[in-house]
Order: C-alpha cells, then sequence, then structure tokens
C-alpha cells in the first residue's frame, strides 16, 4: 500500500506521539519540544519549531520514536 502523506500529516504525526526518556532528552537539545515531570509527566512539542526541519528530517523523528 502506497500513501502519500504531506507535511501537515508528518507534524500531525509527531504531535500525536510522545518519546521515551532518552528520545526526550535528544528532543529537547534540538528544540522540539520539553519535558516536564513532577506529579503528571509530560512532553510538550514546540510546534512553531517544526519548520525548522525539513519533512524528511520530521518522519526521521516520527519514526525514531514511534
Amino acid at each position: 500500500m502506497i500513501v502519500e502523506i504531506d507535511r501537515t500529516d508528518i507534524c500531525n504525526m509527531l504531535s500525536g506521539v510522545e518519546p521515551s526518556y532518552e528520545e526526550m532528552d535528544r528532543l529537547e537539545r534540538i528544540g522540539l519540544g520539553y519535558y516536564v515531570g513532577g506529579f503528571n509527566d509530560e512532553w510538550h512539542w514546540d510546534k512553531n519549531r517544526f519548520k525548522d526541519f525539513s519533512d524528511e528530517e520530521l518522519l526521521q523523528i516520527y519514526k525514531s520514536i514511534r
């Protein structure tokens, strides 16, 4: 099956996943989001930074964390 996706699809897919703790460190270093720990552990994507990455880079990031 071949599925065509565009940049919006990639950004939505990436926004819908939560990275592992190891991946969180890497993603924080490149500025794609931040982790809030404590009572409710949460990952927050910095969607404004998505524009700084190519479609291919975002797709590779998605593949590495899903």
